[in-house]
């Protein structure tokens, strides 16, 4: 059961994109353009490297004092070994206070107090937790030449008391940018 005191709610993520950066020649977007979807990279003889990755993760509710942790899921298509790593838009790594109906975020507006953490479990070649606190920048998987692999990370969103509930129509958001690279 979860306990709500008199005149607070839980705080309602409605969306957090996830942007996608590589760092090598691009087919499909140029440097630094954001992506949803599938980027493929790689030369005439087939691509070298692959990453499938949400177009946005909405309806994700954030309530003070609980393990707030999502889970998604990107997929991996490597002819080399690679490293996924992840870092932010934002200075602070926390979520901020975002107008949907503008898509900006407010000159003043509120954020959480703590940074999100994104984490994963590694994998038989590479074992053990991988942890980036953001605003941090890091590798949080590592694979080797693969048709296509499953990477489950965990997002974690501590929230405190002290953190303002936003009316209906703003939503706390982050942009995560994910970077796959060949290994090396």
């Amino acid at each position: 059961m979860l306990y709500r005191p008199p005149l607070q709610r839980p705080l309602l993520l409605l969306s957090t994109f996830l942007a996608l950066i590589c760092c090598a020649a691009a087919l499909s977007a140029v440097p630094g353009e954001s992506v949803g979807g599938t980027l493929t990279l790689g030369g005439a003889a087939g691509p070298d490297l692959t990453l499938e990755v949400p177009e946005a993760v909405g309806d994700w509710i954030l309530c003070p004092s609980e393990n707030n942790e999502l889970q998604i899921l990107l997929t991996v298509i490597a002819r080399t070994d690679w490293t996924l790593a992840v870092s932010s838009s934002s200075k602070e790594g926390r979520m901020a206070q975002f107008d949907p109906g503008t898509s900006e975020y407010p000159e003043r507006g509120r954020s959480l107090s703590k940074p999100m953490t994104v984490s994963s479990h590694g994998s038989p070649e590479h074992p053990g937790s991988w942890n980036v606190v953001l605003p941090e920048a890091g590798a949080v998987h590592q694979g080797r030449s693969t048709p296509g692999q499953l990477v489950a990370l965990s997002l974690q969103q501590p929230v405190a008391w002290e953190d303002e509930p936003l009316s209906e129509e703003q939503v706390y958001r982050i942009d995560l940018i994910f970077t796959l690279s060949p290994l090396g």
